[in-house]
């Protein structure tokens, strides 16, 4: 997209989702992060296609963080021959994309995405205490870093999904059974197709 175009998009109020795994691993554009940033707006997150990415919300954070801070360091390069010495964005911005912009994104910025009086009950405890994580100096660089192992409990509507790192009221074996029974459908149809 143009500039101009997103400038367009923007001062009309349209909201962006950036899925930056799949559109880096796949070609099909570059996250469009930056140019919201200059506009003063910021994207949402998304994974896209969870059978090729990861499909972990903190990932495509992190992915989206380091592939604008590139973009930064090589245009500083570009006029001084040096890496930029501060960070153009930072990982409260990037974790906020996530919840926040992704609330808002939906429409449902007024109940959900982040922790005030008044809006639903949604929580992701994460357990700072594994290797990956520990020492936890800045809860904002945990939280950013966490990976699926490292989330304790969720809450949901005021109601725990999961805690002591186990989802509750769910048949992981039925469920395990129907991805893999999905998966083994999709793959028949592929070999049938292909060439």
């Amino acid at each position: 997209m143009s500039d101009q175009s997103v400038t367009t998009l923007v001062e009309a109020g349209v909201s962006f989702t950036s899925t930056p795994e799949n559109e880096l691993s796949h070609g099909h554009c570059i996250p469009i992060t930056g140019k919201l940033l200059h506009l003063g707006a910021a994207p949402s997150l998304g994974t896209d296609t969870d059978t090729a990415v990861s499909g972990e919300i903190l990932t495509a954070a992190r992915i989206a963080l380091v592939h604008q801070r590139g973009i930064d360091h090589q245009q500083h390069r570009r006029t001084t021959g040096m890496m930029s010495a501060t960070a153009s964005v930072t990982g409260k911005q990037a974790l906020s994309w996530a919840t926040v912009e992704g609330a808002r994104a939906l429409g449902l910025a007024d109940r959900v995405g982040c922790l005030e009086s008044g809006m639903q009950a949604d929580l992701v405890v994460i357990d700072a205490r594994a290797l990956n994580l520990w020492p936890a100096h800045d809860p904002i660089a945990t939280a950013l870093h966490a990976g699926l192992a490292n989330i304790e409990a969720v809450m949901i509507a005021g109601r725990w999904r999961k805690r002591d790192h186990s989802l509750i009221d769910a048949n992981v074996d039925e469920v395990k059974s129907d991805l893999l029974a999905s998966g083994e459908r999709l793959a028949r149809k592929l070999k049938a197709v292909a060439p």
